[in-house]
């Protein structure tokens, strides 16, 4: 019955958003179904609408999943449970990547995204820089897609955009 549920919630959630948010005309970078900045506009456009608080749960990581590499869902799983456990063990604490914005630099969630430019970073890797705006800021990241079988997938987040070391999404997963 839960496998249901979820499945039903992520059918749900996925068919919500196929164009970036808040644009009455989509991001023209996001038009070619084959390149890396179509992967991130329908990454950013699906976690923006799904708006999780920390690490996202069961079903957000499934609405994800399509757009991420199967090593990065695999750490993404791996941290999920990591979590679940020390919840488990310490009720009493607080719960580790609990609030904010995981895929955002600083926790700082966005509400609205434009793809910016590629940046080749070696033969089956590319970055796209994204600009984000938040409520009262705006900042940039660089998503790191891999070539895959299945064409481009995101393999990390460097946070603050190309040349920017502010970390890492796979430096903030244990």
């Amino acid at each position: 019955m839960r496998a249901a549920l979820w499945f039903a919630a992520t059918v749900l959630l996925s068919a919500c958003v196929t164009e970036p948010l808040h644009e009455e005309q989509p991001d023209p970078a996001c038009r070619d179904a084959r390149s890396p900045e179509f992967v991130v506009c329908q990454f950013y456009g699906r976690y923006l609408t799904l708006q999780p608080e920390g690490l996202p749960g069961e079903i957000a990581l499934d609405v994800l999943s399509p757009f991420i590499t199967p090593e990065l869902e695999s750490l993404l799983y791996a941290t999920f449970d990591a979590r679940e456990r020390y919840v488990a063990d310490y009720p009493e604490r607080p719960v580790p990547l609990a609030e904010g914005a995981l895929f955002m630099r600083n926790f700082v969630p966005a509400r609205q995204f434009t793809v910016l430019r590629r940046v080749p970073i070696d033969r089956d890797r590319v970055g796209v820089e994204v600009g984000m705006r938040g409520d009262s800021s705006q900042w940039r990241e660089l998503v790191v897609l891999r070539l895959t079988r299945e064409g481009f997938l995101v393999d990390d987040i460097h946070f603050g955009g190309a040349g920017a070391d502010e970390g890492t999404l796979r430096r903030r997963l244990p």
